[in-house]
């Protein structure tokens, strides 16, 4: 049943299938885990990441606080910052919330002298009037 959900991805209906079954069964269920996390690794990998590097940790806890922030209507729009936002922008895309990455480094050095670089590509009238939450 759920390889079936899994292939159905483009179904608009996909993400509250999979966010229902990922809040009542994710910390107990290994099928769901495996489900998100196959989709997760398909989703980083489309956004460039390699699998090996990012690794996904999945909690009742982490898919209550996505549900909740994407559900509860205040945001329409998430900024994923990579690679320690990776999970929750996940979980929040699977929930319907419309999430851009973007990986930002400091590497030990002043903030003044980090970088900035966007993943997802969006422009300025994308993010004007939008409710945003940044995703960390």
């Amino acid at each position: 049943m759920f390889k079936v959900i899994l292939e159905a991805e483009i179904c608009e209906s996909y993400h509250n299938i999979i966010g229902y079954f990922a809040i009542d069964y994710l910390s107990a269920e290994k099928e769901i885990r495996d489900l998100v996390d196959l989709g997760f690794k398909r989703w980083i990998l489309q956004k460039g990441f390699s699998e090996k590097r990012v690794m996904m940790f999945p909690s009742a806890v982490l898919v209550n606080m996505a549900f909740n922030l994407v559900n509860g209507g205040y945001y329409d729009l998430g900024i994923g910052i990579a690679k320690g936002g990776l999970v929750l922008s996940y979980l929040c895309y699977l929930f319907g919330l419309d999430v851009r990455i973007c990986k930002v480094h400091a590497h030990d050095r002043p903030l003044s002298k980090a970088t900035f670089k966007w993943i997802d590509k969006i422009h300025p009238e994308e993010i004007a009037g939008r409710r945003i939450i940044v995703l960390m």
